[in-house]
């Protein structure tokens, strides 16, 4: 549970803790679209530094890309 007023997280043990700023970082798994193809070489998904350098290393070797997704990871790849 968190205690916005007095600044503490208690677990589901019964453990409390507090803090002076609270990030709740819940990660992510990619969504791969369920279409024939997507385990081909060079689609790829994009969630952190790895996916990121895959992209860039692809890119070396590729003249275009379609990016698919419209959310934030998506836009910021396009």
């Amino acid at each position: 549970a968190i205690d916005r007023d007095a600044k503490t997280v208690t677990s589901d043990q019964g453990v409390t803790e507090s803090y002076d700023r609270l990030v709740i970082a819940t990660g992510s798994v990619p969504f791969i679209i369920p279409v024939p193809g997507k385990e081909l070489p060079g689609v790829l998904t994009y969630r952190d530094l790895d996916d990121v350098n895959a992209m860039l290393l692809a890119a070396q070797s590729r003249a275009k890309a379609v990016v698919i997704g419209g959310g934030l990871l998506g836009l910021e790849a396009a």
